[in-house]
C-alpha cells in the first residue's frame, strides 16, 4: 500500500530551490524586451514566469520518477530524504507520473495567451521546452 501524495510531498518534487533557473531567463527576457523593443507587458512577464517555474517543477519531479523506476535513487545513493521523496515515502510512482506532466499541461495551458500574442516562434520555444523537459527527465 503506498502513502498519500501530500502537498508537502509535491512541493519536495517540484524542487524549489532549482527554480531561479527558470526565473533568471524570463526575468532577463523581460529586460531585454524593455531594453531593445521599449515594451513590457505585466500579463505576458507573470504568465511567462509561472509557466517557465512549472516546467522546471516538471523536469525535476519527472527526472525523479524515471530515476526511481530505473532503478538509479536507492536509499544507498540518497541519503538525504528531501531530495529523494520517492525513496523514502513509499509514494505510488504512477501519481509521481501524473503530477510531473500536471505541472507540464498547466505550463501549456499558460502559454497559450503568449503564443497567441507572440505568433509561431512563441509556439515553437514552448514545444521545443516540452521536448527538452522530457527528454532530460526520461534519459
Amino acid at each position: 500500500m503506498y502513502s498519500k501524495l501530500t502537498i508537502k510531498h509535491a512541493l519536495g518534487l517540484a524542487a524549489p530551490h532549482s527554480w531561479p533557473a527558470a526565473v533568471f531567463p524570463v526575468l532577463l527576457g523581460a529586460v531585454l524586451a524593455f531594453a531593445l523593443e521599449g515594451c513590457f507587458s505585466g500579463l505576458l512577464f507573470v504568465l511567462m514566469l509561472i509557466a517557465a517555474v512549472l516546467l522546471q517543477s516538471s523536469v525535476n519531479t519527472l527526472n525523479d520518477y524515471y530515476d526511481f523506476i530505473k532503478g538509479n535513487d536507492k536509499p544507498e545513493n540518497c541519503v538525504d530524504p528531501y531530495d529523494a521523496i520517492l525513496v523514502y515515502n513509499n509514494i505510488d510512482p504512477r501519481q509521481v507520473k501524473k503530477l510531473g506532466f500536471s505541472f507540464m499541461a498547466a505550463a501549456l495551458m499558460l502559454g497559450v495567451y503568449p503564443v497567441y500574442k507572440g505568433g509561431l516562434i512563441t509556439l515553437a520555444f514552448g514545444l521545443f521546452g516540452c521536448f527538452v523537459v522530457f527528454a532530460y527527465s526520461s534519459r
